[in-house]
């Protein structure tokens, strides 16, 4: 039951991070443009 949740938390955080490591890769080709 408890896996069950631990699941769900883990599909969830890691959606977080991809969608963060695309907003940090997007502002360091920007940066990269910049330069």
């Amino acid at each position: 039951m408890s896996a069950g949740i631990y699941k769900e938390m883990d599909s969830h955080l890691y959606k977080m991070t991809i969608s963060e490591l695309k907003q940090v890769s997007e502002c360091y080709q920007n940066l990269r443009k910049g330069l």
